[in-house]
């Protein structure tokens, strides 16, 4: 296993095709942290502070995926440049604030999240727009663990199974383990009044129906995550999807 060199804060790390093993990473001040290609397992971020994380850089087809099994980043605050080509596995994000964790070519399986997770998107397929010719088709997000983080901004899309994870319970979220027939009630309470009624509602119809049509099948929806003037509107559409 590479040892892990001493850093000097706040540091730039750019790691390529190392592998690394129960190391310490942690009570450290990252401007860049960069993977490509690397795997770590049981490693600590614990008390970490990255500014630029790409947990994994190039692409599969030249250095491979960085994989990170076991891991933890614990009290870790990480703003993200780029997901990229990485796996999860097992790994604990607990009493974190992560920041765009655009997760389109990322796996998650079984981690746990707790603390914040800010404007962030986890797929369940690659979006065709970042796909080069020979990627897979599927992101593996399984089995985590989301009960008692705050999510804000937080997107899941092309199927991702919403059934598969543990998901926040407080009354500031609604979840819709079938979005077709939600939506169908939501359009019904909506037709009983005229067009130009109830625009905030009409829109976020209108998003969830695209989302639907690009294989997401069930909804999670936080209500603080639109503007105060918006929400009773949109409190009274939710819980008229709810039937």
């Amino acid at each position: 296993m590479t040892p892990l060199e001493p850093v000097q804060e706040p540091a730039k790390l750019r790691l390529r095709k190392k592998n690394f093993e129960h190391a310490n990473f942690g009570e450290r001040n990252y401007i860049v942290f960069n993977s490509a290609g690397c795997k770590f397992e049981y490693c600590s971020f614990d008390n970490t502070v990255i500014s630029g994380a790409v947990f994994g850089s190039g692409g599969p087809d030249n250095v491979g995926r960085s994989t990170y099994r076991k891991c933890t980043f614990n009290n870790a605050k990480i703003d993200v440049s780029v997901t990229g080509f990485a796996s999860f596995y097992q790994c604990s994000f607990e009493q974190s604030d992560i920041s765009h964790l655009n997760a389109r070519s990322a796996d998650f399986v079984d981690c746990i999240f707790s603390g914040t997770i800010r404007h962030s998107i986890f797929a369940g397929a690659m979006d065709e727009r970042y796909r080069t010719p020979g990627d897979r088709t599927i992101n593996h997000i399984d089995g985590n663990d989301f009960s008692e983080a705050t999510l804000v901004n937080v997107t899941f899309e092309l199927g991702v199974d919403l059934n598969r994870q543990k998901l926040p319970l407080s009354e500031d979220y609604f979840y819709f383990p079938d979005a077709k027939g939600a939506l169908e009630r939501a359009a019904a309470a909506l037709s009983k009044f005229p067009p130009d009624a109830y625009p905030s509602a009409r829109a976020f119809v209108k998003v969830r129906k695209s989302s639907l049509s690009r294989g997401q099948s069930q909804i999670l929806v936080r209500l603080n995550d639109y503007p105060p003037r918006k929400r009773p509107e949109l409190r009274w559409l939710l819980e008229s999807a709810r039937g």
